[in-house]
């Protein structure tokens, strides 16, 4: 048995505080708890921590700074972050930053103890890091053009080798994709399943969502910590997957799994460099599917699980460019943003690429339809279910750039909102207010 440790806990609301101590004592470690960073570094001199417990709000007031500084005084310690449904969408981004994990509060005794064993295991902190991520990426300021590095110049011949080699390799993937031989990194079989099932013309009922969860430990722990959040807070804990669809809905709980399903894709933890764009297109895809759902509420679509599905996957041919580029050890874009020639190929690519994945996977023709035209949708026939729904979600993306989610410069941000205002026979202004509802739920930490 490993001998007692000593965790600092960091976090600014005294309640999370509290109960995060109070677990920590409950497995046998001793706890010490702190406000602020800055009641830390005021007797830093005392303290000697294994590992250290932050809120992301502490950890971006200044934890890397506390964690470089016991590491510079020779007492390095384990880093976990503690926070909520969002924190975990923003895991890539937090793991990047030197964070070894992220747990979702309220913190489970068992979870907390199986965490902090696999992180011990492993070696301490680093966030000896670029600094890219020193400051919070919300909101963002104004971009000064003149300190981004610019593409290197090629000649002629060295732009169309280039090119002749993007061209090789999207042929080669578009023909594993027919064949069914290709996938996007870190995206399981049962997480496709759960997809495919989830965005079918029939929801699936609880015992078959619960069925398929369970074969995923990442789902069916992600799903069990949406159903023990803050908000049921005085309801017993919920243990089992049945009990979670019971308290969660089948469309909620089904919500959840696919987030976490399609999380992968947008995680580079393996590649350094890549994870600020990954985690923009990350935030401006989960935005969407939050808009596009409002916005289906708001003008009654029946398929309103059906729009959040396919708003999730509707860019996912993206995902499979940025994959060419960090197979072929292109350098990544150092402030996140996708410019030159990255940005042409996701452009003109990522439709096709993206309608093809979700056929491998045999998803419904409609995905596959609206992940071809969804900047488009004049392109399929006018009136029809597919149509108003590759128009709703066009619009929500576009709507959601337009608010400042952005992550390539000039970012090609689909059809006219109002064009797709019209096409939906919505007010002018509807797709504006539901993107500012959809970040506003993001940034709160709603979700």
């Amino acid at each position: 048995m490993r001998p007692p440790l000593h965790l600092l806990v960091i976090d600014e609301d005294d309640a999370r505080r509290d109960a995060d101590v109070k677990a920590v004592d409950r497995i046998g470690h001793h706890a010490i708890a702190a406000a602020r960073v800055s009641d830390v570094t005021s007797r830093r001199g005392r303290l000697s921590p294994d590992l250290m417990l932050f809120s992301e709000g502490t950890w971006r007031e200044g934890g890397r700074e506390l964690v470089r500084d016991f590491d510079d005084r020779g007492k390095p310690c384990r880093v976990l972050i503690v926070g909520d449904e969002r924190s975990l969408g923003r895991s890539p981004e937090l793991m990047d930053q030197g964070a070894q994990g992220v747990l979702l509060f309220p913190l489970s005794t068992a979870e907390l103890d199986r965490a902090i064993e696999g992180i011990m295991m492993g070696p301490a902190a680093s966030v000896h890091l670029t600094g890219e991520f020193d400051q919070p990426e919300e909101p963002e300021q104004p971009e000064d053009i003149s300190q981004v590095p610019e593409e290197p110049e090629r000649s002629p011949e060295e732009l169309a080798a280039r090119r002749a080699k993007v061209a090789s390799q999207v042929k080669d993937l578009a023909g594993d994709l027919r064949a069914g031989k290709a996938r996007i990194s870190d995206i399981s079989p049962v997480a496709m399943e759960l997809q495919a099932l989830c965005a079918s013309d029939e929801p699936p009922s609880l015992g078959i969502l619960v069925h398929k969860i369970e074969q995923d430990p990442n789902l069916a722990a992600s799903v069990l910590k949406a159903s023990n959040t803050a908000a049921y807070r005085g309801m017993p804990p919920v243990l089992d997957l049945a009990a979670a669809g019971r308290r969660l809905g089948t469309r909620r709980m089904g919500e959840v799994a696919q987030m976490e399903a399609i999380k992968g894709a947008f995680s580079a933890r393996k590649v350094s460099g890549w994870s600020k764009l990954l985690s923009k297109m990350w935030r401006t895809t989960v935005c969407t599917a939050h808009a596009a759902r409002l916005m289906g509420e708001r003008i009654g679509a029946v398929s309103r699980g059906e729009i959040y599905s396919m708003a999730l996957f509707h860019n996912l041919g993206e995902v499979l460019v940025v994959d060419l580029y960090r197979k072929a050890g292109e350098a990544a874009p150092v402030d996140g943003f996708a410019r030159g020639s990255l940005k042409e190929d996701l452009d003109s690519l990522h439709s096709d690429l993206g309608a093809l994945l979700l056929k491998s996977w045999g998803m419904p023709v409609s995905l596959a339809s609206i992940a071809m035209a969804h900047h488009d949708p004049s392109r399929l026939p006018s009136g029809t279910p597919i149509s108003r729904s590759t128009w709703l979600i066009g619009g929500a993306y576009r709507a959601v750039v337009e608010a400042g989610y952005e992550y390539k410069k000039p970012h090609d941000q689909g059809p006219p909102l109002e064009a797709a205002s019209a096409a939906l026979g919505v007010a002018g202004d509807a797709f504006r207010e539901i993107a500012e509802q959809s970040i506003e739920w993001w940034t709160s930490g709603r979700g």
